[in-house]
């Protein structure tokens, strides 16, 4: 005897969601789940790898260039050091005024005694008393020679002077003298 034989549907796209699909019942496994996971470990295993190998050229890379750099600049440092404290020493020695220098500053400065009116023969404006205003105002060009920048309230004048005797004023000469 021979068994029944029950009708087979042929599976097409059309049919193959409906209820008569026969694989609607077995759940399908899901491919490269495991393969998934392994690529990932093996992206994670390289980068690791990549990375190490950057840390390890660039340690290789020398060090012994920048610390003679270092030792170079150090040194470059030092020498500039000295320098300036040497030029600190000349500059606290030129600062200092000869006592020449500071009796004629001293007679310049003094506007009660108006020894410059007295030297210079230019006149005043409206009774005004030349005078110089600040030591900044006085140049000393050499031993004997003295240029000076005065004013008497009202213009501005300069004037060039030969000092003979730095304690006598009234012996100094006038060389130059304008006013604006």
């Amino acid at each position: 005897m021979s068994e029944p034989v029950t009708p087979v549907t042929p599976v097409t796209p059309a049919t193959r969601n409906t209820l008569e699909s026969p694989t609607e019942g077995t759940p399908k496994p899901k491919a490269g789940g495991w393969s998934k996971v392994l690529i990932g470990v093996l992206a994670l295993l390289i980068g690791v790898i990549a990375g190490a190998a950057g840390f390890y050229l660039i340690a290789l890379t020398p060090r012994a260039n920048l610390a003679e750099q270092i030792e170079a600049k150090t040194a470059e440092i030092e020498s500039f050091q000295a320098q300036l404290d040497s030029l600190k020493v000349t500059i606290e020695q030129t600062s200092k005024l000869s006592p020449e220098h500071e009796a004629i500053l001293t007679a310049l400065l003094d506007t009660e005694e108006g020894i410059l009116d007295e030297i210079i023969p230019l006149g005043t404006e409206v009774g005004g008393k030349w005078q110089v205003q600040s030591m900044d105002d006085v140049y000393f060009l050499g031993n004997d020679l003295l240029f000076i920048r005065m004013d008497d309230g009202h213009i501005l004048a300069a004037a060039l002077l030969r000092i003979h005797d730095a304690a006598n004023p009234r012996n100094w000469r006038v060389l130059w003298a304008d006013y604006e």
